[in-house]
């Protein structure tokens, strides 16, 4: 009887603490926070209201991020000027993960990412941003709605093709 509870008990903190670590922030709003955009101009992420916006986390050191980034140029040519039944315009916001400029400024040159908003705070994984959202690994991305809000986690090019496609 002892061993069925404590396997049973065991099993549920296990499920909970699953649960934990694979958090998901759909359907919740994302943190506002600073970044550089065009021309070195300071931006904050609530200044992209009203569009869909794709926040990547990505780094100069991790080729499947980069990867992920360069596929999704098509897409931004796309949809960066479409009107959305509920946004206008889709914007992409690059989190790079990196602690040296000059690799960050690097890998932006020779990916050509054809958007304007890229940001790198230096601090790697201790940045503000990363802690506040416990962010676990890259690459990661984040598909805001409008307002704000997370309606994606992780979305792969094709997945978010078809997603916006369907806001049309």
């Amino acid at each position: 009887m002892f061993l069925r509870y404590f396997i049973l008990t065991l099993a549920v903190f296990s499920f909970s603490f699953v649960q934990k670590k694979n958090q998901t922030l759909v359907s919740k709003t994302f943190p506002d926070f600073q970044f550089q955009g065009l021309f070195e101009k300071n931006t904050q992420l609530s200044q992209l209201k009203g569009a869909f916006v794709l926040i990547n986390f990505w780094a100069s050191w991790n080729d499947e991020s980069r990867k992920m980034q360069i596929k999704q140029t098509p897409i931004y040519s796309k949809f960066k000027d479409q009107t959305f039944k509920q946004a206008n315009g889709f914007e992409i916001v690059s989190v790079s993960m990196d602690t040296e400029i000059p690799e960050f400024q690097l890998a932006l040159k020779k990916d050509r990412l054809n958007w304007a908003n890229h940001a790198c705070d230096l601090m790697g994984w201790k940045g503000k941003l990363v802690q506040e959202i416990k962010l676990k690994g890259i690459p990661s991305n984040f598909l805001l709605d409008a307002n704000g809000i997370v309606i994606a986690q992780n979305i792969d090019v094709d997945s978010l093709d078809t997603l916006l496609l369907q806001f049309q």
